[in-house]
């Protein structure tokens, strides 16, 4: 598990709101292997949900999970900065 891969896939669904995996590797530069092995990390701390949509995997934030919510107000805080 990568932080700086975990961070770049945190952000692009704070800016996406729900992406399938195929556009969030493009959209992050991230090789397959290494945006599924975050995810899975993301997805057993509940920060996302990984829902199956016919062949495609759609990804996103989990609300339900508080700590996301702070997560996602600080990457918007920070993006604001840089």
């Amino acid at each position: 598990m990568s932080l700086s891969a975990s961070l770049k896939l945190l952000m692009a669904l704070c800016r996406f709101g729900e992406i399938n995996i195929t556009r969030l590797a493009k959209v992050t530069g991230l090789r397959y292997d290494v945006l599924e092995r975050n995810l899975a990390y993301l997805s057993q701390r509940n920060y996302v949900e990984i829902m199956q949509l016919g062949r495609s995997k759609v990804v996103r934030l989990n609300y339900s999970n508080p700590k996301v919510i702070i997560v996602k107000d600080l990457l918007e805080e920070l993006s604001e900065l840089f």
